[in-house]
């Protein structure tokens, strides 16, 4: 193959001039439809110019363009080049070699129907087919995640080739059996890369980094959400959730009072971040921790940590208007932008100072609800899932079934009565988990909140004599449940089953 440089008039060039000319588009000017169809085309011009450079870098690392340039290797001159973090080139270096013979992936990102990052998902689950698989059987299996990837998120994406053995027909055993042995072999990469380290700043406070396995990550999430929670309030005596969100006693008393509250899942990408590192690891990571020593004042009223110490905080998070799309109450409360940052430092702060002492083996301070079969708590491998959306292997689902901490959804086992009629107002705490059986994210179309997040909506109403049974709950991030109550929405169903609301003209 001949080797030679860019044309002087090079396709590059004609890609700027076509920016240039889009870059005169208004988009304030168009309609939703047209806004929508807009960021359906950018982004499938985002994927096929990601699978371009990945070409490239895999090309270049073919022809060792790096040593001959006197760079260590090709992720290093890559990032000299565009003046990347060398970990981004690094991970980009790696996915573009392990294309090369992925064609069905590689031509479903060149013609920007998947992304990089759905790319990624399956040349990595490829790689962790069994062995005794014929090349038909590894083009099959590839296919079948291709067609999915076209159709959902790579956090979805993440789970279902956990099970693509089912592309093969295999029985259910052979699946579970290979999706717990990933989890297991998960878990185990986490712990080994679970870390904590504390630095005292010698101003009154200590900065800390950790790594977490991603459910200790979901349930650290979960005690911080409880106690900062704008809209909690004290639960009912009978310890029913009704709308109340997805505490109550779910989440036991994490230095929260027996409350049940309503979270409104906007502030969890404060804590996390918005492009949550737990869905793309086997362990959750949060760096910059600052610790301040001793009981510190805490914005917002009905936060739960401490009357006495309420005070506003200054603007630094827009991230609750945008997720929430109404004024937050925290914010109403004090006419400033709640600080989330430093509110679930303080939460974390009040959490470590009111740790029990008196023995090494404490309660769980809030709840997890785990579903599996019967017999995987009786042995069987498979993995059991998490209200949250993730997974757990089979052994650490038995392991933490021994503590209180952990609500098990044992299917085929003892049923407790969940359809209540009109006996009821308010939803019940065995129903919440029943559902999870169900749902796994809110039941809006397209929202991916996770249930442990959402609260419990009569699809047919109270008010209009609808039941509280099972089959008359929908679980609703509290965004969408806003939107379900809000005269300037009109409800529909979508082709997939998923809630739709748009606003009425």
């Amino acid at each position: 193959m001949a080797v030679h440089p860019l044309p002087r008039i090079s396709p590059t060039q004609e890609v700027y001039a076509a920016l240039d000319g889009l870059v005169g588009l208004d988009p304030r000017g168009l309609n939703a439809a047209g806004q929508g169809q807009l960021l359906v085309d950018l982004k499938r011009i985002e994927s096929r110019v990601r699978a371009y450079k990945l070409k490239v870098l895999a090309a270049a690392d073919q022809a060792r363009t790096a040593q001959r340039s006197g760079h260590a290797d090709t992720a290093s001159w890559a990032a000299k080049h565009t003046n990347d973090d060398g970990r981004e080139t690094s991970r980009e270096t790696k996915l573009a070699t392990r294309l090369t013979d992925r064609v069905p992936t590689q031509r479903a990102l060149d013609g920007g129907d998947i992304s990089a990052e759905h790319a990624e998902i399956i040349v990595g689950a490829g790689e962790k087919l069994p062995e005794g698989l014929t090349a038909a059987e590894r083009n099959r299996v590839e296919a079948d995640l291709v067609d999915k990837a076209k159709q959902i998120p790579p956090s979805a994406l993440r789970q279902r080739a956990r099970r693509q053995l089912e592309a093969l027909k295999k029985d259910r055993e052979t699946v579970d059996a290979h999706e717990e042995g990933q989890i297991a072999d998960e878990e185990a990469r986490a712990r080994a890369q679970t870390r904590l380290t504390l630095r005292d700043n010698h101003d009154g406070t200590v900065t800390g980094h950790f790594t977490l396995p991603v459910f200790h990550g979901h349930l650290l999430r979960k005690i911080i959400h409880t106690m900062t929670a704008p809209r909690r309030t004290n639960g009912p005596a009978d310890n029913s959730t009704g709308n109340a969100g997805s505490g109550g006693g779910a989440f036991g008393n994490a230095g929260a009072g027996r409350q049940a509250f309503d979270n409104t899942g906007a502030d969890e990408d404060a804590l996390f971040g918005a492009d949550d590192a737990t869905s793309k690891a086997p362990g959750a990571t949060a760096a910059g921790t600052r610790a301040a020593p001793g009981p510190q004042p805490v914005p917002g009223p009905g936060t739960g940590l401490g009357a006495e110490a309420r005070r506003g905080t200054g603007a630094t998070d827009s991230s609750m208007e945008d997720l929430s799309g109404l004024p937050n109450p925290a914010r109403a409360a004090h006419g400033r932008r709640t600080d989330w940052a430093n509110t679930h430092g303080l939460a974390l702060a009040e959490l470590i100072e009111h740790l029990p002492t008196d023995h090494l083996s404490p309660k769980t301070a809030a709840t997890i609800v785990v579903t599996l079969d019967e017999d995987v708590l009786r042995g069987r491998l498979a993995a059991a899932g998490l209200d949250t959306g993730e997974k757990i292997s089979a052994a650490q689902a038995r392991q933490l079934a021994c503590n209180s901490g952990l609500i098990p959804t044992v299917l085929n086992g003892k049923s407790i009565p969940l359809d209540l009629g009109r006996s009821k107002r308010l939803f019940t705490e065995p129903q919440r988990t029943a559902l999870t059986v169900r749902h796994t994210t809110c039941a809006a179309d397209g929202c991916q909140r996770p249930y442990a997040w959402c609260e419990l909506h009569h699809a047919i109403p109270w008010s209009h004599h609808g039941p509280t049974d099972l089959d008359n709950a929908v679980p609703l991030c509290h965004r969408h449940h806003r939107m379900a109550h809000d005269h300037r929405y009109h409800q529909g169903r979508a082709s997939a089953g998923g809630y739709t609301f748009t606003m009425r003209q």
